[in-house]
């Protein structure tokens, strides 16, 4: 079997399925369709099924994050999006983290970042009033072109 071809949503089943509706239903339907399916699934009625309490705890769940609209807005989206976790894992992981950084170049920068040291200096010279902690930028070399730019976010 293909990586690709697993399903990693697990056993994760369709709410609206389970409540026997569909992602056009009102809050109303939704309503209605779980109570005719709570009568049928309650564990007092099918004493002699061994799964009654867990399905009807489905059909409750179901209903919880149908009939809230924050959490059926949200689990529209997880069902649209084809995000491979199960809703409620992905439900978790959505207020883990809101920030992001962002880069940004603004162009009215006037002064260069590090100033060049002049190509003319001599070693008897005094330095300039910014002195810098990096030898390179010491040097006798200067900035080329094309590093005064980068330096200056012109590139």
């Amino acid at each position: 079997m293909n990586f690709f071809d697993k399903d990693f949503r697990g056993d994760e089943t369709d709410y609206y399925e389970v409540i026997g509706c569909n992602h056009f239903s009102s809050h109303q339907q939704i309503l209605t369709e779980y109570k005719v399916k709570a009568l049928e699934l309650h564990p007092d009625k099918n004493p002699e099924d061994e799964n009654a309490a867990e399905k009807f705890a489905l059909l409750q769940t179901a209903k919880d994050i149908l009939t809230n609209p924050e959490t059926r807005k949200d689990y529209d989206f997880w069902r649209e999006s084809g995000i491979p976790i199960p809703f409620g894992r992905w439900r978790a992981f959505q207020n883990v983290n809101k920030c992001s950084m962002h880069w940004v170049a603004t162009s009215n920068i006037t002064e260069p970042m590090v100033q060049p040291t002049s190509s003319t200096s001599s070693a008897n010279s005094t330095k300039d009033s910014t002195p810098s902690s990096n030898p390179k930028l010491n040097s006798n070399q200067g900035f080329s072109e094309t590093l005064r730019k980068f330096n200056n976010y012109e590139i």
